[in-house]
């Protein structure tokens, strides 16, 4: 029988935005509702701005009443006049593929926008999540709750989208539930950006600064440590221990702000049970010992920041802005992706941009959640987190199967070709044999009613 090919996913990014709830800072100078600058419509997955953002005085044109609604057809949000007649301000509504508001829980966000490229990693797909936006908007909260400890038997209501992917990892994978004949080897590792410095959060040596380089076969590789993990509680330890080496800092809008992006990589092996171990030494000996290898990417983004806000001076200064740096990089091949026109696509830039090249050039499913704050005092930085995640939306990928075929099984599968092909040849020679055959037999005869024809006209 011919063996299928791969399957392939065809999407764009799957893109959703969380809108938080008002902190005690920003909810302390003010009456709750005029705080409160943005609003969540998960009815039609939109977010609307309440607060018109004044605009500065030009010699173009007022708008007036009747003035239509604008689009940008490379920004996706709509331009709402406000004032009535001829004021000069306006507010914007921007629609995604999933909105959710101060009320949502992880667990629905998990459940909408990831739930499902978990799965298709445990399948062999390739799939990345990540969290955007400002600093203090929710980020790390959202990728990795508020257990603390990560606790095993917590409330679950407090897990992040990491712990929730694990617990459904092995789910599947203790059931086996996509596949019974099939057995699975989980591995993690743990990175993080800092200062354009990749590390690892693993290592006893964290602080040492780790190269990216590109393998012929294997793409973007750090060579940074690995640890096979055989259940839950395995895992959130070695997430709780690489945690604890992260760089994080006080800063006037969050008092453990994240320092740096953190990568936090699942690769999830499967084979037919009985097979062995895939060791990449092409040591698979049966006669169909393809192994699936696909990777889960959960990246935590440190969040872009303004010194006028965070009151940053000093080492916090140049971390925040290493941090910009890199975000600007990210949203500079957003952009590049996105366009209609073919053009260069520059992952060199930026270290994060780098190690997320696999997945942004296309060979993974995708979601991003782009963490917001409905507060007046960030409507600037609310609606430019708002921009990147319209521009990413328009980001297509083409994610399918990753199978890993040992030298000595992709032997077996061609010396199975020549065998048929040799059979297919033996009974076209058979066939052609047979035709002669009886192109002579039918000459004979029409040879012999020829003569017999002859001599009766004699």
């Amino acid at each position: 029988m011919a063996r299928e090919e791969p399957q392939i996913n065809q999407s764009s990014i799957n893109v959703a935005i969380r809108l938080r709830p008002l902190n005690n800072r920003e909810s302390s100078s003010s009456k709750d509702n005029e705080d409160r600058a943005w609003r969540a419509l998960p009815e039609t997955n939109s977010i609307v701005q309440l607060v018109s953002t004044p605009k500065k005085a030009s010699s173009s044109p007022k708008l007036s009443s009747t003035t239509s609604p604008v689009k940008d057809p490379f920004c996706p949000a709509v331009s709402i006049p406000q004032g009535g007649g001829g004021g000069n301000s306006s507010s914007v509504l921007f629609t995604f593929d999933r909105t959710f508001g101060e009320d949502a829980t992880t667990e629905d966000v998990y459940n909408s926008v990831a739930k499902g490229i978990v799965n298709g990693v445990v399948s062999g797909i390739n799939g990345t999540i990540f969290a955007y936006g400002q600093t203090s908007s929710g980020k790390t909260f959202t990728m990795q709750g508020s257990q603390e400890d990560n606790e095993i038997d917590g409330n679950p209501s407090r897990d992040g989208i990491i712990q929730m992917a694990a617990r459904d990892i092995f789910a599947h994978v203790s059931s086996n539930h996509h596949d019974p004949h099939r057995e699975y080897l989980v591995r993690i590792s743990f990175l993080e950006i800092y200062n354009e410095q990749v590390r690892d959060l693993l290592s006893q040596n964290e602080r040492e600064s780790l190269a990216v380089r590109e393998d012929p076969k294997r793409g973007v590789v750090v060579n940074c440590k690995e640890v096979v993990v055989t259940d839950l509680a395995s895992l959130l330890n070695v997430l709780r221990e690489g945690e604890k080496h992260r760089q994080v800092a006080f800063t006037d809008m969050n008092a453990t702000s994240s320092r740096s992006h953190t990568i936090f990589r699942v690769t999830v092996e499967s084979r037919e049970a009985g097979v062995g171990v895939y060791d990449g030494r092409d040591t698979c000996d049966d006669e169909d010992g393809t192994v699936l290898i696909s990777t889960l990417n959960l990246v935590d983004l440190a969040g872009s920041e303004s010194v006028k806000h965070t009151g940053a001076t000093g080492d916090r200064q140049r971390e925040g802005g290493m941090i910009n740096q890199s975000l600007l990089s990210l949203s500079q091949v957003i952009n590049t992706l996105a366009s209609s026109k073919k053009q260069f696509v520059n992952y060199r830039d930026s270290k994060l941009t780098r190690l997320l090249q696999p997945s942004l050039s296309g060979n993974a499913l995708m979601s991003i959640i782009c963490c917001v704050t409905p507060s007046r005092h960030h409507i600037e930085e609310t609606k430019s987190t708002l921009k990147f995640a319209a521009r990413a939306k328009l980001v297509k990928v083409k994610a399918q199967k990753n199978e890993v075929i040992g030298v000595r099984v992709l032997v077996k599968r061609l010396q199975k070709e020549m065998t048929k092909l040799r059979k297919d040849m033996e009974e076209q020679k058979k066939k052609l044999k047979k035709q002669r055959r009886e192109l002579k037999l039918n000459g004979v005869i029409n040879f012999g009613t020829c003569v017999v024809v002859a001599l009766l006209l004699l």
